[in-house]
């Protein structure tokens, strides 16, 4: 199934951890959300790298249950030799 949008990494914290300030609102808003979202590989290493290590189990079950797929990067994504 085709992404409905995209979910970036302090969302997803925010989403498994329910000590952050932004829990409750996230949640919500992902209950109101068409669903699958999207995210990168960044944003997962970004999400590990942020969560306590008793908050990674939960974080995999929460990237497990299909609310989120993982798209690629990749060459044609990116814009090289671009002027700025």
């Amino acid at each position: 199934m085709r992404p409905k949008g995209l979910i970036d990494a302090s969302a997803i914290v925010a989403i498994v951890d329910a000590g952050d300030v932004w829990h409750r609102r996230c949640r919500e808003a992902l209950n109101a959300t068409p669903i699958p979202l999207a995210t990168s590989a960044a944003a997962l290493a970004e999400v590990f790298h942020l969560l306590a290590a008793h908050e990674v189990e939960s974080a995999w079950k929460f990237l497990t249950t299909g609310i989120v797929t993982l798209l690629p990067i990749g060459d044609t994504d990116a814009t090289f030799g671009a002027s700025c």
